[in-house]
């Protein structure tokens, strides 16, 4: 329930297309100020997307959902940039950064009958990839 808490203002200002990249920040990274559980590094597993978003009402139903599906599988939302700016290549200008606790839960929560539910409601509006990567091991 924190985490929906936590999203709801994100995804209120997301969804109406007037976000100002400090509040978006503030939402999601802070949490409204509220410290996050910390995961080993060690065995945290990331989910990357990068995508461009063609259907941006489409995609608002993908955002109402999605947060429940991610609270059950403990994952932290690192980076929700709307504006990213490609560096190298052809990058789209969404960069999502998820954190699970290892890159099992990762896939629990990509293959879950719950996300997998609304897969659809996201590829349908946007077009790019998502990656599934392992911590830096030292």
């Amino acid at each position: 329930m924190r985490f929906q808490k936590m999203m709801a203002p994100f995804l209120a200002l997301l969804a109406t297309a007037c976000v100002d990249r400090a509040e978006i920040e503030g939402a999601v990274l802070n949490g409204g100020g509220e410290p996050k559980p910390s995961v080993s590094s060690i065995e945290a597993a990331y989910v990357v997307f990068n995508y461009e978003i063609s259907d941006r009402e489409a995609y608002a139903a993908y955002l109402k959902q999605v947060p429940e599906t991610l609270e059950l599988y403990n994952a932290e939302v690192l980076v929700a940039d709307y504006e990213s700016e490609a560096i190298e290549g052809a990058a789209g200008r969404v960069t999502v950064v998820l954190r699970f606790d290892s890159k099992e839960t990762a896939l629990d929560w990509y293959r879950s009958p719950e996300y997998q539910e609304i897969i659809g409601l996201r590829t349908a509006a946007s077009h790019g990839i998502a990656s599934l990567a392992d911590a830096a091991k030292n």
